[in-house]
This record gives structure tokens, sequence and C-alpha cells, in this order.
């Protein structure tokens, strides 16, 4: 920190005439955004189903903050969204996965559920 400061040479490098309040809250706002998904977070509690949105026939039971189980084994959203597009031969290009952004719950897509103690 100090040699970045020292890098400046004692110069002025932020606008004086910014709103704090509202710097602080779009840097929180993207903080929470990059925020690990959690279930318990959500409301969702263990042993509670949850929905594959592209096929509604492929489900998972939570067994954790931010795991499921899911053919006798234990995943993570992300790696479990990742091998079933993986085994359906449907993968994007990246393969890059949001999981929570590929299951539901009670309907409802789980990246876009509320956090329960907001």
């Amino acid at each position: 920190m100090r040699q970045l400061l020292l890098s400046f040479d004692g110069k002025v490098i932020y606008p004086k005439d910014v709103n704090k309040e509202k710097e602080f809250d779009e840097v929180s706002k993207a903080r929470e955004q990059g925020a690990r998904f959690s279930f318990y977070k959500k409301g969702v509690l263990n042993g509670e189903e949850i929905v594959f949105i592209a096929d509604k026939e492929i489900t998972a039971k939570v067994v954790g903050e931010r795991e499921v189980e899911y053919g006798e084994q234990i995943w993570k959203l992300t790696p479990l969204t990742y091998k079933i597009y993986e085994q359906k031969g449907g993968l994007n290009e990246s393969g890059a996965y949001q999981g929570a952004a590929y299951w539901q719950y009670k309907g409802k897509r789980l990246r876009d559920l509320p956090d329960i103690n907001k």
C-alpha cells in the first residue's frame, strides 16, 4: 500500500467532487454480487429439493450451505451444472457456469431469491 501511495508523488488522483455515499453503495453492491452463493442465506435448508431449469426431471437435494446431493455424490452447484451439460452434450463454448443461475427452488431461480436476512 505504501509503495502505491508513494508512486503518485503526492498528487491527488481521486476527483474532489465525488458523492462518497453513492460510491460506497456501488462498491458494496459489487462486492455483494460477487459473494458466494449460500442456500442458507436464501432460506433453502438441508433436505430441500432444487430443480434443474433446463430439465425439470433433474433434481438435487440440499445437504450444506453450498452443497447438494445428486447421483449419490456431494456437489457444489457450478461443477454439477457443468457435469449435467457435459452429459447432455450441451456445454457452452467457455465451459463456465454460474450454478445458481441454472437451478430453481419453488419455481424461482436460485440466484434471484432474496437473502432472508435483509
